[in-house]
């Protein structure tokens, strides 16, 4: 066993319908058993190497699979965050097996480059029938790039853009991103939802799909607290 899977716990936060008034699915992160962040976490492994990093990317997923299958009902999503390539296929080609297909939706970060190779990696993964997500658009200089050559059905937006929602600018850039997402057959996910009034006005702005301590903050699945409790 990974050194890395004694070390951490994978927690779930509900994404938001808000047309139907349901849940999309979840997003899978992770904690440390001490409560360290993923971010934390993430940047002790880089410390270690790029190895280090490998490894507690791919643990993280399967950890969060094996226990986010428990949670998941009806026709729910679960969004697995990909910071590594590496083991991706080989990854992806056993949850085939397992029929897992239409329910995963693998979330690239900001940590993979994005260039022909990894292109190519990402298309084949799609042909498998995985969707594809990408995370905290609009926080780097990858992201349009991304957007343009990644065969994506998700895209998630940066909090950043929701916690500046009281910026004309922000307000435009979500609403017509909003739009051109609906045109590409795209579902645009709006995170960093905490309150009211944002969640307000992002209706307001054709955001239907959301995300956010509004809706719901990661928890642990109920089994995994009261092992870990």
């Amino acid at each position: 066993m990974s050194r890395h899977a004694k070390l951490i716990q994978p927690c779930f936060q509900p994404i938001k319908d808000t047309i139907t008034n349901s849940r999309l699915g979840y997003e899978a992160t992770i904690k440390g058993r001490a409560g360290e962040s993923a971010k934390v976490l993430f940047d002790r492994a880089m410390f270690r190497g790029k190895e280090s990093v490998h490894d507690l990317d791919r643990h993280a997923r399967l950890l969060a699979l094996s226990e986010g299958e428990q949670i998941l009902e009806d026709s729910d999503l679960l969004f697995l965050n990909v910071s590594s390539l590496d083991t991706l296929e080989r990854e992806a080609r056993q949850f085939l097996e397992r029929g897992l297909a239409g329910r995963l939706v693998f979330e690239i970060t900001e940590h993979v480059s994005i260039d022909q190779e990894a292109v190519r990696l990402i298309e084949k993964i799609h042909e498998l029938g995985f969707m594809i997500a990408i995370d905290d658009f609009g926080k780097g200089s990858a992201n349009w790039r991304s957007f343009v050559e990644l065969p994506i059905s998700y895209l998630k937006m940066d909090m950043y853009f929701v916690h500046q929602i009281h910026r004309a600018a922000s307000r435009y850039v979500i609403e017509k991103m909003a739009e051109l997402c609906l045109e590409m057959d795209i579902k645009l996910i709006l995170e960093g939802v905490e309150t009211e009034a944002q969640f307000q006005e992002l209706l307001k702005l054709k955001g239907r799909y959301m995300q956010g301590f509004y809706f719901g903050r990661p928890q642990f699945i109920e089994s995994n607290m009261r092992v870990h409790a």
